[in-house]
């Protein structure tokens, strides 16, 4: 009797500390996976990336989305000449997609005005 108390202590303490472990080692593994699939490089980085290539201007727009599995952040820039359209990869911070719309200057002349030297 004494020997079977033994051997079941034994067996729910062995039972207890397996369990433990593979818990911890679930955690761990689960804990690294959220750390990697959500680093990425930060809105406020991005912006920065966005207006060193516009070269300045103001940002209007900034959102972060995920498209085919890729998150990325869309920022609209104004400036004078036009509006900008960056793309950036929030992961790497690699531009992804850049346009450029520029103002049509000949529109804020008056029309009694001539744009042409004769």
């Amino acid at each position: 009797m004494n020997l079977l108390s033994i051997l079941l202590t034994g067996s729910l303490i062995t039972g207890v500390l397996g369990a433990n472990t593979l818990g911890m080692f679930n955690y761990q593994q689960n804990a690294g996976q959220i750390i990697e699939t959500s680093k990425t490089i930060g809105q406020i980085n991005a912006k920065e990336i966005a207006i060193g290539e516009t070269k300045g201007g103001v940002i209007k727009k900034s959102k972060i989305v995920e498209e085919n599995g890729m998150k990325k952040y869309e920022i609209t820039i104004i400036k004078q000449n036009g509006t900008f359209d960056v793309e950036i990869n929030a992961k790497t911070g690699e531009i992804l997609d850049f346009k450029q719309e520029i103002k049509d200057k000949t529109r804020d002349v008056p029309k009694d005005v001539l744009t042409s030297i004769s």
